[in-house]
């Protein structure tokens, strides 16, 4: 025998708790393709695509632990090389993944993409 629990139930609420999932993905600009020729090859200002770029991680993540993940990944000199983007905004470094979401992405069942580029000042 034994008795039936209904137990199960993801735990709504907990700062630090919730894991998410997205993807990392060079920012390619709409008419890169048709630009001068340029190879294909390279997107995102010259930065390479990841060899994961589905992530999971905290909900509080932000952009700023983003941008230092990027930059060890890519090989880069400093964490602010590199701009994060979602929807084709720049993102502030204040804030968090599951900010970003509720109130940058909008589209419900289809898993956060942000997207990174080499930031034009450096």
């Amino acid at each position: 025998g034994g008795g039936s629990s209904s137990g199960g139930s993801a735990t709504v609420g907990q700062p630090g708790e919730q894991e998410m999932n997205f993807k990392l993905a060079p920012f390619v600009e709409p008419n890169q393709d048709t630009y001068e020729g340029q190879s294909s090859e390279l997107s995102g200002d010259g930065l390479l695509p990841l060899d994961k770029p589905f992530l999971k991680t905290s909900g509080n993540l932000k952009v700023s632990q983003l941008k230092k993940y990027l930059y060890k990944k890519l090989g880069l000199n400093d964490p602010d090389e590199v701009e994060v983007l979602c929807k084709g905004e720049v993102l502030g470094p204040e804030l968090s993944i599951y900010f970003i979401k509720c109130t940058r992405w909008m589209e419900g069942d289809h898993d956060l993409t942000l997207h990174y580029r080499k930031n034009a000042y450096y």
